[in-house]
């Protein structure tokens, strides 16, 4: 894998990637995305947990990682996710959502490993519909070429 940090290529860690690559099997956007990625939804019913009536999901991509989704059945916000990784337990909970050009962002997000914090991202800005110039993209795959 190579990235881009101001117009320079470079090969990010592989804890790096290994991030991203969670990130990116079990976030919302896998969610959004799972058609395209070729993963299968299936509806586990209704919960109440905490006061809250919940839709329960469960996504599983190609690669059989599942992902369970928590909803709210008064918001349609997911509220929490969790999944499991090399046998470790996580939960990935969403805050403080904002409507971001039509789109509900949240803005706040922590993670859980089992029961201890291990990270929380707060999101400052969104901006949609950046114009990136395609010279940016010819750099970085020619230096990636062998």
């Amino acid at each position: 894998m190579t990235g881009l940090l101001r117009g320079t290529p470079f090969t990010p860690k592989r804890e790096d990637v290994s991030w991203l690559m969670t990130e990116r099997a079990h976030g919302i956007d896998a969610l959004l995305r799972y058609k395209e990625s070729g993963a299968s939804v299936k509806y586990n019913g209704k919960e109440s947990q905490k006061g809250l009536e919940l839709w329960v999901l469960e996504m599983t991509d190609k690669e059989k990682r599942a992902t369970r989704y928590y909803i709210s059945m008064r918001t349609g916000r997911i509220l929490w996710l969790e999944y499991e990784e090399a046998g470790v337990k996580y939960k990935r909970t969403f805050h403080n959502y904002r409507i971001v050009q039509g789109t509900l962002v949240p803005y706040r997000s922590v993670l859980y490993e089992g029961d201890r914090q291990v990270e929380e991202l707060n999101v400052l800005t969104v901006t949609y519909g950046v114009r990136m110039e395609d010279s940016l993209f010819a750099a970085q795959a020619a230096s990636a070429a062998p």
